[in-house]
């Protein structure tokens, strides 16, 4: 049994009652209020945070897993031992990277060059996401919208913003007592569209397009966290790498901060 928790954005201190009844980890707290404070500073009015945390309200619902009806909790098997396993997982929602700028006499060279995001984390499979929807590059996005550019200039300009949702998500074990220890932190990100500008001065035009890009990634464990949530309950907790990609040449943290 999960309940919704939605997080108040503009009054986070009032926050602080529910965060209580439900338990939720300073680390968590932390990291949302830290999102929050980013968020903010780039002008972003489209944040959403929603906190699933495990019910406290008993019903005759059946959960997931393995577990007794009214139960908060869910089931693993491993190694003749049934352990009791709780996840705690954050959304946030309309994440954004603010501007990633380009500017000069080598933004066309780039522009040309520009074909896709690659989305790694530590520990997980790289993937590739075309950028461009129909179209092989930034370039030919430009393009296609507002005909050639011959030549680079000093005036010239692209910026880029990505807008994605990401989950944290916390795994916890219970010990031999009954008490829920961390053992496992893992994400996964939904990359939804970006937003490019381009403009050239040889041209003195400018083009705007939004692609949609519809991609989910996930960390090394956010799929199956309880073995290693198992692991390392009690002996300081695994915490998975988070996912980034490059644009322009500069590494992008997508955890919202």
């Amino acid at each position: 049994m999960t309940d919704e928790v939605i997080v108040d954005i503009d009054d986070y201190a009032a926050n602080e009652t529910t965060f209580n009844q439900y338990d939720i980890s300073d680390d968590m707290r932390e990291e949302m209020d830290a999102v929050i404070t980013a968020q903010k500073t780039l002008g972003n009015d489209d944040l959403e945070i929603v906190v699933y945390a495990p019910s406290n309200v008993s019903s005759g619902i059946q959960p997931r897993g393995n577990a007794p009806i009214g139960t908060t909790y869910y089931e693993h098997y491993a190694n003749g031992i049934t352990y009791k396993m709780k996840n705690y997982t954050v959304a946030y929602r309309n994440l954004s990277t603010g501007m990633i700028e380009k500017k000069g006499t080598g933004t066309l060279s780039q522009a040309k060059a520009w074909t896709n995001f690659v989305v790694s984390a530590v520990g997980a499979v790289s993937k590739t996401v075309g950028a461009f929807g129909i179209f092989s590059s930034a370039y030919e996005a430009y393009k296609a919208s507002k005909g050639a550019v011959v030549t680079g200039s000093s005036s010239d300009h692209m910026y880029t913003n990505l807008v994605y949702d990401r989950l944290m998500k916390e795994t916890y074990a219970a010990d031999i007592y009954g008490d829920y220890i961390l053992g496992c932190v893992s994400y996964k990100v939904w990359l939804n569209r970006h937003d490019n500008y381009q403009y050239y001065g040889s041209t003195g035009r400018a083009y705007y397009g939004s692609d949609t890009l519809n991609t989910e990634h996930y960390s090394e464990n956010f799929n199956y966290p309880s073995p290693t949530a198992i692991q390392n309950a009690g002996g300081g907790y695994y915490i998975d790498g988070f996912q980034y990609t490059k644009v322009f040449g500069k590494t992008v943290r997508l955890m919202g901060t």
